[in-house]
């Protein structure tokens, strides 16, 4: 279900526009198993994924330094921040009120895929199907060399590094829904323990999978550009035989020119 916390960031507009983009394969598995892919961070390819700012790191490590803590614990702190990127898992969406030529580039792979449109309110009612508390964030775009996460002393958030990133990735306007595996979430795992979650505590999946009510989620079913005819009529056959009635349209970023 979805929970709401003042820490996650809400979009000003409940009802903005989100984008996620996928190849056919992936949407056929979406229709099939009603269900979302929650990555793990451990995954992305932003090696900053996770991670403290600069300021934020130079905080922590002054009270540790200040407070004649157990030689090492700043130490163990790292790697109880490393650890956090098996247990928690991200499904990310484009906030954008038009479709964006980059994103069609960047996830598909020869046309034949799919963009699915939502709204910010639509994902966060389409999870009242599973049990898991799911969460919700607007991405926080920061200088990582001058902000400081939030936080006081030694310690910040457990989400916080996952709901931030650096100003290079402003272009993608990222929301992002959020989970926790659910081992670690029941857990009374306090951190400093030497005990920390692992890819084998998270069952050594790369991710995680939770359903949700598509006729909740979907708005819409955006077409890749570069589709042929006959790639349209597959998308509309197959929703026809899962027993979904979508709105269908094919982009037409690359429609002919007027002059």
């Amino acid at each position: 279900m979805f929970v709401e916390k003042p820490f996650f960031k809400k979009p000003d507009d409940q009802n903005v526009k989100i984008w996620r983009y996928m190849d056919f394969t992936k949407f056929i598995d979406l229709l099939d198993s009603s269900e979302l892919y929650f990555s793990k961070p451990s995954g992305f390819s932003d090696p900053f994924e996770g991670s403290l700012t600069k300021k934020t790191s130079e905080r922590i490590s002054n009270w540790y330094a200040e407070n004649n803590v157990v030689p090492g614990q700043r130490e163990e702190f790292s790697l109880m921040l490393k650890s956090h990127q098996s247990v928690i898992g991200i499904n990310c969406w484009h906030m954008n009120s038009h479709e964006s030529e980059a994103m069609w580039k960047l996830y598909l792979n020869g046309g034949f895929g799919v963009a699915i449109t939502s709204t910010y309110k639509r994902l966060t009612e389409c999870f009242k199907v599973t049990e898991r508390n799911v969460y919700v964030s607007e991405i926080n775009y920061v200088d990582y060399d001058t902000y400081d996460l939030p936080g006081e002393e030694g310690n910040i958030g457990l989400y916080d590094p996952f709901t931030h990133k650096r100003l290079s990735f402003v272009h993608e306007k990222e929301l992002r829904a959020i989970v926790l595996h659910e081992r670690f979430e029941k857990s009374k795992w306090s951190g400093l323990s030497r005990n920390y979650p692992t890819d084998s505590f998270a069952d050594g999946q790369p991710g995680y999978r939770e359903r949700c009510c598509l006729s909740t989620l979907i708005q819409e079913v955006v077409i890749s550009p570069s589709a042929p005819d006959w790639f349209v009529r597959l998308i509309e056959n197959c929703l026809r035989r899962f027993g979904y009635n979508f709105c269908i349209k094919q982009s037409k970023i690359y429609s002919t020119p007027t002059y």
